[in-house]
């Protein structure tokens, strides 16, 4: 997906995080030291086990207690040490950086709450649910609040023995945008991926319309643009406002956001705002690793993760106001 969002200036943002970065690069050095002095103690309970177990003639297996020991410990201070290295890089840097992009405030968590997944009626509801890194403020005239979402349903499933086990499957992975879009609407206009019933011509029509009035998003749409009906279904509580939401400048839009993201995109109209969901399969606004000196370098990756995420205000013109709120 390229880059739809103007950059922020790049010399004003270094200077502003200067002291922040050289704070939180010495605070770095003291996590990667304390990963280390783990390392080594772990590794001394190793070589004494090794000499206990050799001094009194003991067998070769004994040596696992303290393999087991020397793991534990360094797996616990490099946890340690990388949880209380994110947690400070997403209190200090992530607020700094995310408000270059607009007016625009950052938290780690919670980010947008299940109600608002729900609230999207895009995907069905969630068994689990997990969220971060809420953005919310204002774009130039949008206003939104975005986050990761993860969100799974459970299954139970019996084994080969007839035991049985439950486990949990993606419903949705990535990130969910609600903008305000500067109309009250009447009706409930949802834009969902196309599924293989697409493919099956007016056979597959009929399954899509019985799948509207299953899931109570109304009725199917069926649209003039042949490239976003073999991308996307639309389905609606009111085939005219729908018609009149998805003009032939937001379809192109999407389509093209689609293309670009290469994964799963789906969009609701509810109330006066627009949800939005982006599928991704990486973890986004994330700490470097520990290893890396915290400079301007580092923080690349975030950056063009923000441009990403913020650019979708310009991606799909939700700062053009072709409607007044009422």
């Amino acid at each position: 997906m390229q880059n739809r969002s103007s950059a922020p200036d790049m010399s004003n943002l270094s200077a502003g995080l200067g002291a922040t970065l050289q704070a939180l690069e010495t605070q770095r050095l003291v996590h990667v030291k304390k990963a280390q002095t783990g390392l080594y103690i772990g590794l001394g309970v190793l070589a004494a086990g090794a000499i206990i177990v050799l001094a009194m003639n003991l067998s070769i297996f004994w040596i696992l207690a303290p393999l087991l020991i020397c793991g534990l410990i360094y797996n616990w201070t490099v946890s340690s040490a990388r949880s209380a290295y994110s947690d400070e890089y997403k209190a200090f840097v992530m607020p700094a950086l995310v408000s270059h992009f607009g007016n625009l405030n950052y938290q780690a968590r919670p980010g947008l709450s299940q109600s608002d997944f729900i609230a999207a009626n895009l995907f069905s509801r969630p068994d689990r649910y997990n969220s971060e890194d809420l953005i919310q403020g204002s774009i130039g005239a949008t206003r939104l609040r975005m986050s990761e979402v993860h969100a799974e349903e459970r299954h139970q499933t019996r084994d080969a023995n007839g035991n049985h086990r439950t486990e949990y499957r993606d419903i949705f992975k990535g990130m969910l945008f609600i903008f305000d879009f500067n109309k009250n609407f009447v009706g409930q206009t949802y834009v969902l991926p196309e599924d293989v019933t697409g493919s099956m011509g007016a056979f597959g029509k009929m399954f899509q319309k019985m799948g509207a009035k299953m899931t109570g998003r109304g009725q199917l749409v069926e649209l003039e643009d042949p490239e976003f009906e073999r991308l996307f279904k639309v389905d609606s509580t009111d085939q005219i406002e729908a018609r009149y939401i998805l003009s032939s400048s937001l379809m192109r839009r999407l389509v093209d956001l689609r293309n670009r993201q290469n994964n799963v995109v789906a969009a609701a109209f509810i109330g006066g705002q627009m949800y939005l969901m982006l599928a991704k399969t990486d973890n986004w606004f994330e700490a470097p690793p520990m290893n890396t000196p915290l400079d301007m370098n580092a923080l690349l990756p975030t950056l063009n993760q923000l441009y990403l995420a913020t650019g979708v205000v310009n991606d799909l013109d939700l700062n053009t106001r072709i409607w007044s709120k009422q």
